[in-house]
This record gives structure tokens, C-alpha cells and sequence, in this order.
């Protein structure tokens, strides 16, 4: 009921529905009635779901240490950030997750806390304009491994670069969809 609701209505390509008039009764244990929706005809505008390119996904995943492992992921990180940007890094957008502890919930849970852990795992993921500077997440990353802070316990080995398709949802007028059925017997 709350799906693309406006005014409130929902326009689908047979009929505006709208949900002002709802009404919602109990009708028994785990079951509920709905009715009163009323409707008007057809609206002049159909939904089109438009696909496009939105660039690619940069991975990298390491995970470090006891003693000092966030501390040790904290610096990593931070050496990673300085890295990409002498290698004129350029991302649209970025994410860093705490692996076990925030990643399905970033950025609603803070990073890990306890200065105690046995070790912590940490992915960055970078949104790019191209393959190119998507590829450059992992790549600065190694160095790290060798020359940054001692402990790293696990690499992942370079994630594929993932293409993102995203999704637009717009309104056209009904008149530039031409509408027609093919019968095909086999």
C-alpha cells in the first residue's frame, strides 16, 4: 500500500487507484480486509523503468590482527585513502565496511569498538566513472600489504570489476506507446 503512492493514488496503465478512501478491517486471527479503494479511468502517462550504465564497482577486502587490529585497519585505510589520491583517483562514491560487525547495516552502526578484537576485516568499495580508476582501488591496496602497518592477516585476491546498471523511472505520455498483440502458433 505504500508502493509509488501519490496524492494518494497510484497511477498503473488501466486506472488511478486511489487509497484516500482505504479502509482496513480485522477479519479474523492473521487475516485483514481491504476495500473501499475507488478508481478513476486511465491515466495519460505510463511508467517506463529506463536502464542505463552508472559506472563500476572497486573492491578491496584485508583483514588484520590482533594486537591493535582496528587500529592497524584504521591506518590501512587511511594510507589506502592517501594513495589513491596521488594516483588521481576519481569515484563517484565509496563505502567502507567493517565485515561482521556493520555490513548490512552501514552506515546505521558506527565501526567497530572494541580495542581488544582478534582481528578485524574490512572492505572498500568505490562507485567510478570507469573500469580504469575502478581498478585502481585494488591495485593501491597491495602496496599497503608489504609496507603498511604489520599484521595483515588476509588479501582477497582482486575482486572481478563489476559494471553497474542502474534504474529510472520516469512518465511518458500513453499516445508514444503504441499498444498491439502478436499471435505466433507453433
Amino acid at each position: 500500500l505504500l508502493y509509488e503512492i501519490g496524492e494518494p493514488a497510484y497511477l498503473n496503465p488501466d486506472v488511478v487507484a486511489h487509497f484516500d478512501t482505504l479502509r482496513v478491517e480485522q477479519a479474523g486471527p492473521d487475516r485483514v480486509r481491504v476495500g473501499g479503494v475507488t478508481g478513476r479511468p486511465a491515466p495519460s502517462t505510463l511508467k517506463v523503468n529506463m536502464g542505463y550504465r552508472a559506472g563500476f564497482i572497486g573492491t578491496a577486502q584485508f583483514t588484520y590482527t590482533w594486537p591493535d587490529a582496528y587500529l592497524k585497519a584504521k591506518r590501512a585505510l587511511s594510507l589506502l585513502d592517501e594513495r589513491l589520491r596521488n594516483a588521481d583517483f576519481h569515484s563517484d562514491e565509496t563505502r567502507v565496511e567493517w565485515v561482521g560487525h556493520n555490513s548490512m547495516w552501514s552506515p546505521l552502526i558506527g565501526e567497530p569498538d572494541d580495542p581488544d578484537a582478534a582481528e578485524v576485516t574490512v572492505r572498500f568499495t568505490a562507485r567510478c566513472p570507469s573500469r580504469q580508476e575502478a581498478r585502481k582501488v585494488f591495485s593501491e591496496l597491495v602496496p599497503i600489504c608489504n609496507n603498511g602497518p604489520a599484521g595483515l592477516g588476509g588479501l582477497g585476491t582482486r575482486l572481478p570489476i563489476t559494471e553497474l546498471f542502474a534504474v529510472w523511472p520516469c512518465l511518458i505520455p500513453r499516445d508514444l506507446v503504441p499498444s498491439a498483440v502478436e499471435m505466433i502458433t507453433v
